[in-house]
């Protein structure tokens, strides 16, 4: 729960948009935790900012232009909104200043900047969480442990002002008429519930400079901000088929009896050394890179080997959907493929933690993998569901409930509305239909989805507010 208190002439305009929030946002609100009773900093009087808005940054680099991709001009992006709409909330101007050191606890003032730099513990920079942080002494702390945490803080302060964005293009902006005095009142960590990624792609109706702008700063202000760079491919783990298949034949799946360049064999030692080099040499040279996949080359051709067979516990393999299936001594009916990149990618994982933390490994359940395993995957393994080319018994709701209980973070591929599809008929794509959208969004958060991925067009108007 949020524990935090705005000046009176804002209830009502929280009221008036909480019916519409509750269908609005399921799919990317934040959880906020609250931590201490906020202190109340009045930031406006009589049309007239108090502060102005201070900027913390040491390296000179975090709120303009120089940031590296994918974060390049975010903060700065947010910042500016930051300025503008505190000054349409109030009616006042709001100055904003760079500083190259935050001045300490006494000094009063908005401060925005880095989690280390302002001294607030506690934000997860994994989960691209937030501080927002009034104090005794009239300050206002909006924070992060990234520019992606500094981008959800200005929002969630500004959402609780009433601004909402439901629509881009800055004539859908709903904003609270001048309050001219304005307070606030936080002491909140909060992040996205579906941290890894919140994307809405489009896929038609982007062509004009000025609707292709307009949609990215609706992204931001929506939480949508830069999510994980997700990396979701087939992959051959460092491994090269044309010349390690020469040296080490061994390293290749086994497929009706004869060693063949189809797939790596994942239960064989050396691949799995490879696999582990290649990742941590991957984000050693790669800092800006979140994530790695691991997954498999695409097409079927999975090992067969005695050492895949003793990795999946199976002693009487049989084929079922294109795979080899088997049963291991406690009867669970578990893929051979499954046991064995699901454990194999478990080894990278175990092998990145110590040194990249934040980072995580990427891998799909798909084709002859999509079955669940039958065992528990690192909790840095990021696991998208395909909700196509699924060789599994088990039913799509099935296979995400029980890879739900396998691992920590999953992710899906919505469609919310395709041009071909619907033919901007209103009410007749997912994304107009709420009350599934928001019985999707539950499901998926019930079951460890920490990643959504939709596909839409440019069509607002027949979707309405979904």
């Amino acid at each position: 729960m949020k524990n935090k208190k705005t000046t009176l002439k804002h209830l009502f305009w929280r009221f008036r948009f909480a019916s519409l929030l509750a269908l609005a946002l399921p799919l990317f609100g934040a959880s906020q935790t609250a931590v201490a009773a906020p202190s109340s900093v009045a930031l406006a009087q009589d049309g007239k900012a108090r502060f102005a808005i201070t900027l913390v940054d040491p390296a000179g680099d975090l709120f303009g232009l120089t940031n590296s991709p994918p974060l390049q001009g975010l903060a700065g992006a947010s910042a500016a909104d930051l300025k503008e709409y505190l000054g349409k909330l109030s009616g006042a101007e709001f100055e904003m200043i760079s500083a190259k050191a935050y001045p300490g606890g006494k000094k009063p003032g908005i401060f925005v900047g880095l989690d280390k730099d302002l001294g607030f513990d506690g934000i997860d920079k994994v989960q691209q969480q937030y501080g927002l942080r009034t104090t005794a002494d009239g300050q206002l702390i909006i924070t992060g442990a990234d520019a992606r945490g500094i981008s959800h803080g200005i929002y969630a302060l500004l959402h609780s002002l009433g601004c909402r964005w439901y629509y881009p293009n800055d004539l859908w902006a709903v904003v609270p008429p001048p309050a001219r005095s304005l307070s606030v009142a936080f002491e909140e960590i909060g992040g996205p519930d579906f941290y890894i990624q919140r994307r809405i792609w489009v896929g038609h109706g982007l062509h004009l400079a000025t609707t292709s702008g307009d949609f990215p700063a609706w992204c931001r202000r929506n939480g949508m901000a830069q999510p994980f760079d997700v990396a979701i491919a087939h992959s051959w783990i460092g491994l090269d088929p044309a010349n390690d298949f020469t040296n080490h034949p061994e390293w290749f799946a086994l497929v009706n009896g004869e060693r063949k360049t189809s797939k790596p064999c994942y239960s064989h030692p050396g691949v799995i050394e490879r696999a582990k080099q290649t990742a941590l040499n991957h984000f050693r040279n790669n800092p800006q890179s979140m994530m790695i996949s691991v997954s498999a080359p695409d097409g079927l051709g999975f090992c067969s080997c005695d050492l895949c067979k003793k990795v999946a516990k199976v002693d009487e393999p049989y084929e079922a959907q294109g795979v080899l299936f088997g049963r291991q001594p406690d009867g669970t009916e578990v893929s051979i493929a499954s046991e064995t990149i699901f454990n194999m990618a478990n080894e990278v994982a175990k092998a990145v933690a110590p040194e990249f933390p934040d980072k995580l490994i990427g891998i799909m359940a798909y084709s002859g993998y999509a079955h669940p395993p039958s065992f528990k995957l690192e909790p840095n393994i990021y696991l998208e569901v395909t909700a196509g080319y699924r060789r599994t018994p088990l039913t799509l709701p099935e296979q995400m409930t029980e890879l739900g209980l396998k691992a920590s973070a999953l992710g899906v591929y919505e469609y919310y509305d395709v041009e071909q599809w619907s033919w901007d008929k209103p009410g007749s794509a997912r994304a107009s239909q709420l009350d599934s959208l928001q019985a999707a969004a539950r499901f998926y958060y019930r079951n460890n989805v920490r990643s959504v991925s939709g596909e839409m067009s440019n069509n607002f108007a027949p979707n309405g507010i979904g």
